[in-house]
């Protein structure tokens, strides 16, 4: 993360042109997700995971893509979340039967012992932001 925020503040063109090519991204994302384009947003999944590649080669690390290359027969996109991947992997199944799949194949053999599925909706009702 310290890497991207130097190359910003020292204007990398390398760096500015890919974070201009992830705003570009995240409103062409946002118009998939309107038009409630599900195929679309996998691939938009998966393109945003290879830009985040190319703004830190260290994003994927070798245990990884063991992971991805696990789950790639059933996922259409997928992608760490988070600044500096957040300990979260979203995926996100082309159906229900390879949802199952995905969910059968990481739980009968976790990635490590702190591996679980986390669930979660898209809100219906926009942003809602709460303090605790």
């Amino acid at each position: 993360m310290a890497d991207i925020v130097r190359g910003m503040f020292l204007n990398s063109s390398t760096h500015l042109s890919l974070l201009e090519e992830l705003k570009c991204h995240a409103e062409n994302t946002s118009a998939t997700l309107s038009a409630k384009d599900f195929e679309g947003l996998g691939r938009n999944i998966s393109k945003s995971w290879q830009l985040n590649q190319k703004l830190d080669s260290g994003t994927n690390t070798p245990e990884i893509q063991k992971l991805i290359d696990r789950i790639a027969p059933w996922s259409i996109g997928h992608k760490l979340l988070g600044a500096g991947g957040g300990g979260f992997m979203f995926i996100m199944a082309g159906d229900e039967k390879a949802a199952n799949q995905i969910r059968h194949e990481l739980t009968t053999n976790p990635v490590n012992n702190r591996a679980r599925f986390v669930d979660f909706s898209i809100s219906n009702s926009g942003l809602q932001v709460t303090k605790s």
